[in-house]
Protein backbone atom coordinates (compact mmCIF):
# COMPACT_ATOMS: atom_id res chain seq x y z
CA UNK A 1 0.00 0.00 0.00
CA UNK A 2 1.22 3.45 -0.71
CA UNK A 3 1.09 5.64 2.10
CA UNK A 4 0.06 9.00 2.20
CA UNK A 5 3.70 10.71 2.29
CA UNK A 6 4.61 8.75 -0.52
CA UNK A 7 2.31 9.97 -3.40
CA UNK A 8 2.54 13.62 -2.17
CA UNK A 9 4.20 15.52 -5.05
CA UNK A 10 5.06 18.19 -7.61
CA UNK A 11 3.54 19.43 -10.52
CA UNK A 12 5.54 23.08 -11.36
CA UNK A 13 4.68 24.84 -14.49
CA UNK A 14 8.25 26.10 -15.58
CA UNK A 15 8.89 29.07 -14.74
CA UNK A 16 6.42 32.01 -13.32
CA UNK A 17 4.65 32.64 -16.80
CA UNK A 18 3.72 30.83 -19.86
CA UNK A 19 4.95 31.87 -23.38
CA UNK A 20 2.86 33.01 -26.50
CA UNK A 21 3.75 32.49 -30.16
CA UNK A 22 7.39 31.63 -28.53
CA UNK A 23 7.92 35.33 -27.97
CA UNK A 24 5.54 37.16 -24.86
CA UNK A 25 5.51 36.26 -21.07
CA UNK A 26 1.72 35.44 -20.48
CA UNK A 27 1.01 35.18 -16.82
CA UNK A 28 -1.96 33.62 -15.02
CA UNK A 29 -3.44 34.95 -12.51
CA UNK A 30 -5.19 31.91 -11.25
CA UNK A 31 -2.94 28.80 -11.19
CA UNK A 32 -4.56 25.85 -9.32
CA UNK A 33 -1.76 23.14 -10.21
CA UNK A 34 -2.27 19.61 -11.49
CA UNK A 35 -3.35 16.71 -9.20
CA UNK A 36 -0.03 13.81 -9.75
CA UNK A 37 -2.26 10.65 -10.97
CA UNK A 38 -2.11 8.27 -8.44
CA UNK A 39 -1.45 5.07 -11.56
CA UNK A 40 1.71 7.76 -11.98
CA UNK A 41 2.14 7.47 -7.88
CA UNK A 42 1.97 4.02 -7.88
CA UNK A 43 4.52 3.21 -10.26
CA UNK A 44 6.69 6.02 -9.50
CA UNK A 45 6.20 7.37 -12.48
CA UNK A 46 7.78 11.01 -13.67
CA UNK A 47 6.13 12.98 -16.20
CA UNK A 48 6.29 16.17 -18.64
CA UNK A 49 3.48 17.60 -20.03
CA UNK A 50 3.48 20.60 -22.79
CA UNK A 51 0.74 21.93 -23.27
CA UNK A 52 -0.81 24.52 -25.98
CA UNK A 53 -3.99 26.62 -25.92
CA UNK A 54 -5.29 29.96 -26.67
CA UNK A 55 -6.85 32.51 -23.83
CA UNK A 56 -10.65 33.03 -24.58
CA UNK A 57 -12.38 36.47 -24.92
CA UNK A 58 -13.11 36.05 -20.88
CA UNK A 59 -9.65 34.99 -19.86
CA UNK A 60 -9.80 30.92 -19.58
CA UNK A 61 -7.06 28.86 -21.11
CA UNK A 62 -9.84 27.06 -24.46
CA UNK A 63 -8.56 24.85 -27.28
CA UNK A 64 -6.01 23.13 -25.06
CA UNK A 65 -3.78 20.22 -26.84
CA UNK A 66 -1.35 18.61 -24.41
CA UNK A 67 1.07 16.11 -25.12
CA UNK A 68 2.89 13.88 -22.23
CA UNK A 69 6.21 11.79 -21.88
CA UNK A 70 6.50 9.64 -18.97
CA UNK A 71 9.52 8.39 -17.19
CA UNK A 72 9.07 4.35 -16.09
CA UNK A 73 11.74 3.64 -13.75
CA UNK A 74 10.44 0.22 -12.07
CA UNK A 75 9.52 -1.40 -15.61
CA UNK A 76 5.74 -1.40 -14.96
CA UNK A 77 3.85 -2.59 -17.45
CA UNK A 78 3.22 -1.02 -20.58
CA UNK A 79 -0.78 -0.72 -19.82
CA UNK A 80 0.31 1.18 -17.12
CA UNK A 81 2.52 3.37 -19.27
CA UNK A 82 -0.44 4.24 -21.47
CA UNK A 83 -2.78 4.61 -18.67
CA UNK A 84 -0.44 7.30 -16.73
CA UNK A 85 0.18 9.05 -20.17
CA UNK A 86 -3.59 9.29 -20.86
CA UNK A 87 -4.11 10.57 -16.78
CA UNK A 88 -0.81 13.48 -16.68
CA UNK A 89 -2.37 14.47 -19.83
CA UNK A 90 -5.98 14.66 -18.01
CA UNK A 91 -4.26 16.13 -15.55
CA UNK A 92 -2.93 18.63 -17.21
CA UNK A 93 -5.77 20.08 -19.34
CA UNK A 94 -7.89 19.92 -16.07
CA UNK A 95 -5.61 22.24 -14.01
CA UNK A 96 -5.18 24.85 -17.25
CA UNK A 97 -9.21 24.72 -17.43
CA UNK A 98 -9.07 26.08 -13.91
CA UNK A 99 -5.97 29.27 -14.99
CA UNK A 100 -7.79 32.59 -15.57
CA UNK A 101 -5.92 34.80 -17.22
CA UNK A 102 -5.69 39.34 -16.70
CA UNK A 103 -7.93 41.19 -19.11
CA UNK A 104 -4.46 42.32 -20.67
CA UNK A 105 -4.02 38.73 -21.85
CA UNK A 106 -7.88 38.18 -23.46
CA UNK A 107 -7.21 36.67 -26.55
CA UNK A 108 -3.45 35.39 -26.94
CA UNK A 109 -3.22 33.03 -28.95
CA UNK A 110 -0.86 30.14 -29.13
CA UNK A 111 0.06 30.23 -25.65
CA UNK A 112 2.69 27.17 -24.02
CA UNK A 113 3.27 25.65 -21.17
CA UNK A 114 5.62 22.69 -19.55
CA UNK A 115 4.17 20.67 -16.04
CA UNK A 116 6.56 18.81 -14.62
CA UNK A 117 5.63 16.29 -12.59
CA UNK A 118 8.15 14.22 -9.80
CA UNK A 119 7.95 12.52 -6.79
CA UNK A 120 9.04 14.36 -4.18
CA UNK A 121 11.36 11.61 -2.87
CA UNK A 122 13.78 11.71 -5.96
CA UNK A 123 13.71 9.38 -8.33
CA UNK A 124 16.84 8.04 -10.10
CA UNK A 125 17.13 9.68 -13.66
CA UNK A 126 14.78 12.31 -13.14
CA UNK A 127 12.42 13.30 -15.57
CA UNK A 128 12.11 12.27 -19.37
CA UNK A 129 12.54 14.37 -22.02
CA UNK A 130 9.98 16.36 -23.32
CA UNK A 131 7.69 15.47 -25.55
CA UNK A 132 6.91 16.06 -29.63
CA UNK A 133 4.26 18.75 -29.46
CA UNK A 134 3.45 17.14 -33.24
CA UNK A 135 -0.11 16.39 -32.73
CA UNK A 136 -1.11 20.04 -31.56
CA UNK A 137 -2.12 22.60 -34.38
CA UNK A 138 0.51 25.46 -34.74
CA UNK A 139 2.80 23.39 -33.10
Amino acid sequence: MIRAAVILAFALSAGASAQTDGTADVAAQVRPAPVYPFVGAQYGMTAICLASYNVSADGRAVDICVACTVGEFYNPPQSAVRRATRKFAEATEEALQQWRYDEANWGDRGVETEFRFAMQRGIPGGLPDPPAMDQCPGS
